[in-house]
C-alpha cells in the first residue's frame, strides 16, 4: 500500500485537520501589485502541490486555501497601473453606453414595457 492510498483511507475528518494544517499560513495571503500573484508573508510562493496528490485530494481541497487564509491587499501607486485603471474605466462607460442603446433598441420589441414607461425610465431620471 502507497501513502497516497493510506491516506485515502483515512476518516475525512482526520484528512481535513491534516489539509488545514498544510494550507494555513501564518500572516495569509499577500497581493503583489507588480507580479499580479499572491504571496506568503515572507514573500514567496505559496505552495498548492498537495492538490496534486490526486483527483480526490483536489476536490477535497478546492477552495480551502482562499477560505482558510487572510488575503491581505496595501494600497499602492503606479503609475502603469493608474493608466490600465482609466483604461478600464474607458471600457466599462462604453459596455454600459452599448448596453443602454441595446435596451432602448430592443425594449419596445420585448413587449414587457410601453413607450411611456420607456421615456420615463430612460429619459426623466
Amino acid at each position: 500500500m502507497t501513502i497516497l492510498e493510506g491516506f485515502r483511507r483515512l476518516p475525512r475528518e482526520l484528512r481535513d485537520q491534516i489539509y488545514e494544517e498544510y494550507f494555513i499560513l501564518q500572516g495569509g495571503y499577500h497581493y503583489n501589485h507588480k507580479t499580479n500573484k499572491l504571496l506568503t508573508a515572507k514573500g514567496k510562493a505559496i505552495d498548492l502541490n498537495l492538490r496534486l496528490a490526486s483527483r480526490q485530494t483536489a476536490a477535497e481541497t478546492r477552495g480551502l486555501a482562499l477560505k482558510l487564509n487572510t488575503v491581505n491587499f496595501s494600497t499602492v501607486y503606479d503609475s502603469d497601473l493608474n493608466q490600465r485603471a482609466g483604461h478600464f474605466n474607458s471600457l466599462l462607460n462604453l459596455i454600459n453606453e452599448w448596453k443602454g442603446r441595446y435596451l432602448l433598441r430592443e425594449a419596445p420589441r420585448s413587449g414587457l414595457f410601453d413607450d411611456q414607461s420607456i421615456i420615463h425610465t430612460f429619459f426623466l431620471f
